[in-house]
Protein backbone atom coordinates (compact mmCIF):
# COMPACT_ATOMS: atom_id res chain seq x y z
CA UNK A 1 0.00 0.00 0.00
CA UNK A 2 1.50 3.30 -1.09
CA UNK A 3 0.24 6.79 -1.81
CA UNK A 4 1.57 6.82 -5.38
CA UNK A 5 2.83 4.12 -7.73
CA UNK A 6 6.14 5.97 -8.02
CA UNK A 7 6.63 5.47 -4.26
CA UNK A 8 6.44 1.67 -4.56
CA UNK A 9 10.14 0.90 -4.23
CA UNK A 10 9.86 -2.90 -4.47
CA UNK A 11 6.94 -3.29 -6.85
CA UNK A 12 8.96 -4.57 -9.83
CA UNK A 13 10.99 -7.16 -7.87
CA UNK A 14 7.84 -8.43 -6.13
CA UNK A 15 5.98 -8.76 -9.43
CA UNK A 16 8.99 -10.63 -10.84
CA UNK A 17 8.52 -13.31 -8.16
CA UNK A 18 5.39 -14.59 -9.94
CA UNK A 19 3.23 -14.69 -6.83
CA UNK A 20 0.11 -15.52 -8.88
CA UNK A 21 -2.48 -13.32 -7.23
CA UNK A 22 -0.88 -13.31 -3.77
CA UNK A 23 0.67 -9.89 -4.34
CA UNK A 24 -1.43 -6.77 -4.80
CA UNK A 25 -0.15 -3.20 -4.78
CA UNK A 26 -2.70 -0.63 -3.66
CA UNK A 27 -1.87 2.91 -4.86
CA UNK A 28 -4.01 5.64 -3.32
CA UNK A 29 -3.57 7.86 -6.39
CA UNK A 30 -5.04 5.15 -8.64
CA UNK A 31 -7.18 2.99 -6.33
CA UNK A 32 -8.44 5.63 -3.86
CA UNK A 33 -8.28 5.31 -0.10
CA UNK A 34 -8.24 1.71 1.12
CA UNK A 35 -11.28 0.05 2.65
CA UNK A 36 -9.63 -1.50 5.71
CA UNK A 37 -12.83 -3.11 6.97
CA UNK A 38 -13.25 -4.79 3.59
CA UNK A 39 -9.63 -5.92 3.54
CA UNK A 40 -9.72 -7.34 7.07
CA UNK A 41 -13.15 -8.88 6.52
CA UNK A 42 -11.90 -10.79 3.48
CA UNK A 43 -9.72 -13.06 5.63
CA UNK A 44 -10.62 -15.71 8.23
CA UNK A 45 -11.47 -14.39 11.72
CA UNK A 46 -8.25 -15.79 13.24
CA UNK A 47 -5.93 -14.15 10.69
CA UNK A 48 -2.85 -12.29 11.95
CA UNK A 49 -2.29 -8.99 10.16
CA UNK A 50 0.98 -7.05 10.31
CA UNK A 51 0.77 -3.32 9.61
CA UNK A 52 3.43 -0.62 9.37
CA UNK A 53 2.92 2.93 8.18
CA UNK A 54 1.82 6.41 9.11
CA UNK A 55 -0.22 6.87 12.28
CA UNK A 56 -3.40 7.88 10.41
CA UNK A 57 -3.36 4.58 8.51
CA UNK A 58 -2.66 2.55 11.67
CA UNK A 59 -5.55 4.27 13.42
CA UNK A 60 -7.86 3.43 10.50
CA UNK A 61 -6.78 -0.24 10.56
CA UNK A 62 -7.35 -0.42 14.33
CA UNK A 63 -10.80 1.15 13.95
CA UNK A 64 -11.73 -1.41 11.28
CA UNK A 65 -10.44 -4.26 13.46
CA UNK A 66 -12.44 -2.97 16.42
CA UNK A 67 -15.66 -2.76 14.37
CA UNK A 68 -15.17 -6.27 12.97
CA UNK A 69 -14.01 -7.64 16.34
CA UNK A 70 -11.92 -10.32 14.65
CA UNK A 71 -8.33 -11.13 13.87
CA UNK A 72 -5.16 -10.01 15.55
CA UNK A 73 -3.40 -6.92 14.28
CA UNK A 74 0.28 -6.29 15.01
CA UNK A 75 1.49 -2.71 14.57
CA UNK A 76 4.97 -1.40 13.85
CA UNK A 77 5.00 2.26 14.82
CA UNK A 78 7.61 4.93 14.23
CA UNK A 79 6.63 6.70 17.46
CA UNK A 80 4.73 5.99 20.65
CA UNK A 81 0.96 6.02 20.40
CA UNK A 82 -0.16 9.51 21.40
CA UNK A 83 -2.17 9.33 24.62
CA UNK A 84 -2.54 5.54 24.37
CA UNK A 85 -3.22 5.21 28.10
CA UNK A 86 -5.52 8.24 28.20
CA UNK A 87 -3.00 10.24 30.20
CA UNK A 88 -0.63 12.99 29.14
CA UNK A 89 2.96 11.92 28.63
CA UNK A 90 5.28 12.94 31.44
CA UNK A 91 9.06 13.42 31.54
CA UNK A 92 11.11 10.63 33.12
CA UNK A 93 14.73 9.74 33.87
CA UNK A 94 16.85 6.93 32.48
CA UNK A 95 20.22 5.59 33.58
CA UNK A 96 22.75 3.91 31.33
CA UNK A 97 23.83 0.75 33.11
CA UNK A 98 27.13 0.72 31.20
CA UNK A 99 28.28 4.19 32.38
CA UNK A 100 25.96 5.17 35.22
CA UNK A 101 25.01 8.36 33.37
CA UNK A 102 21.49 9.64 33.91
CA UNK A 103 19.36 11.55 31.43
CA UNK A 104 16.06 13.40 31.67
CA UNK A 105 13.68 12.41 28.85
CA UNK A 106 11.17 15.21 28.22
CA UNK A 107 7.59 14.24 27.43
CA UNK A 108 7.98 15.37 23.82
CA UNK A 109 11.14 13.30 23.14
CA UNK A 110 12.06 9.65 22.90
CA UNK A 111 14.93 7.97 24.71
CA UNK A 112 16.63 7.57 21.35
CA UNK A 113 16.38 11.30 20.63
CA UNK A 114 17.83 12.20 24.04
CA UNK A 115 20.74 9.76 23.76
CA UNK A 116 21.60 10.85 20.22
CA UNK A 117 21.45 14.52 21.23
CA UNK A 118 23.88 13.70 24.06
CA UNK A 119 26.27 12.15 21.53
CA UNK A 120 25.82 8.57 22.69
CA UNK A 121 26.29 5.80 20.13
CA UNK A 122 22.96 3.96 19.91
CA UNK A 123 22.01 1.30 17.37
CA UNK A 124 18.88 2.31 15.51
CA UNK A 125 17.43 1.93 12.04
CA UNK A 126 14.16 3.88 12.26
CA UNK A 127 15.07 5.87 9.20
CA UNK A 128 15.81 2.69 7.26
CA UNK A 129 12.59 0.77 7.93
CA UNK A 130 14.16 -1.82 10.25
CA UNK A 131 12.19 -1.01 13.37
CA UNK A 132 13.06 -2.67 16.67
CA UNK A 133 16.81 -2.15 16.33
CA UNK A 134 16.93 0.27 19.28
CA UNK A 135 14.78 -1.85 21.63
CA UNK A 136 16.72 -2.48 24.85
CA UNK A 137 16.17 -4.29 28.12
Amino acid sequence: MVRTRSAAAFDAPLRALGLEGRYHLHCDDVDGLPDFAGLLGAYPADTHVYVCGPEAMLTAVQAARDVLDRGTVFFERFAAVPGADGQARAPFRIALRSTGEEFEVPAENSILQVLRAAGRDVDYACSEGACGTCVTD
